[in-house]
């Protein structure tokens, strides 16, 4: 399943990508999925740092109970471009799995 999430339009992007993303990840349509792939989202136009975008996605993941789930992979993956350090300077309890590359390709796994 392929699933668009918007982060342009009359909101800040931020906000955008909190509302839209939360509403993807808590659709019946994706529930039983066992593996996600989200790219860091409103890095272009929608111009946010490559860690705010990661941060609300992590959010919205913990917030939805997708960290909770023992049956879901999760990948999330800055673009090739981005600066890893600036993304990765999180607090340990905010590591998760996170993959540089596209989905079923052959990215660099970080710890």
């Amino acid at each position: 399943m392929l699933c668009f999430v918007v982060t342009i339009g009359h909101d800040q992007s931020a906000t955008l990508l909190q509302s839209n993303l939360i509403s993807a990840l808590r659709d019946e349509r994706i529930a039983k999925a066992q593996s996600l792939w989200i790219p860091l989202m409103g890095t272009g136009t929608g111009q946010l740092p490559f860690r705010d975008s990661f941060k609300i996605i992590v959010d919205a993941l913990e917030s939805t109970g997708w960290f909770d789930r023992s049956d879901a992979r999760i990948h999330i993956a800055p673009p090739p471009d981005a600066d890893l350090n600036e993304i990765l300077n999180i607090s340990p309890d905010e590591l998760i799995e996170i993959t540089s590359g596209t989905p079923g390709g052959a990215g660099n796994i970080l710890p």
